[in-house]
């Protein structure tokens, strides 16, 4: 059986989009590379319901570098029409680690709403770029969430957790050696986050 080599090093970290405003990410290199894979995540941090949704598309280019006129859609998407849960507060500091189990929430506001097994939650960092997503392995005494898995970075009382993630994956082909993702936040009052990473094939022996 062959031996793949893989790599996930590229990403484009979590940010904030402005309400109506577009995110043009980062650049993704395939260029020696077997193809990969997208994955992208888009999460509410505003407690306003969002109405029209945000428009997600995946373009890609054959070249190295240069200019606008090389990139060509691949896949588009749709998502984050909905309402969210009024947010809860982090209620203790959390400190970073893969064995911490719990997060400790806010009893008020929507704790109700943060309850089900294996729901996805949005953990929003005051800074953006340290912020995660956590899954819910249980809401115990009505105020900590149990983690399925431990945590990538510290989360303290300065952080939201809000009840809606949507994700997709995007194959990008050999034959192209960059990828973007472009979103579009097509709300008039709503902010949302968003979040990419690759992972891919490098050689194969």
């Amino acid at each position: 059986m062959a031996d793949v080599t893989k790599s996930g090093d590229q990403k484009d970290e979590w940010a904030q989009i402005a309400a109506a405003a577009i995110r043009l990410g980062a650049e993704f290199t395939f260029t020696d590379d077997l193809g990969g894979v997208l994955e992208i995540f888009v999460a509410h941090d505003s407690v306003n319901a969002h109405a029209n949704g945000a428009m997600l598309v995946v373009v890609v280019n054959d070249q190295t570098s240069g200019n606008d006129k090389g990139w060509i859609p691949l896949e588009s998407f749709n998502g984050i029409r909905s309402t969210p849960a009024t947010a809860v507060k982090v209620d203790v500091d959390v400190e970073c680690a893969a064995t911490a189990t719990q997060l400790k929430v806010a009893s008020t506001g929507g704790g109700d709403e943060f309850e089900t097994k294996m729901d996805r939650y949005f953990v929003k960092n005051n800074t953006i770029a340290n912020s995660e997503i956590v899954r819910n392995n249980g809401f115990a005494n009505d105020d900590y969430i149990t983690l399925l898995r431990g945590l990538t970075n510290t989360q303290e009382t300065t952080a939201d957790v809000f009840n809606i993630v949507y994700s997709w994956l995007c194959r990008v082909p050999q034959e192209f050696r960059r990828a973007q993702v472009i979103i579009w936040n097509d709300d008039a009052d709503c902010t949302i986050c968003s979040m990419t990473r690759e992972a891919k094939a490098t050689d194969i022996a």
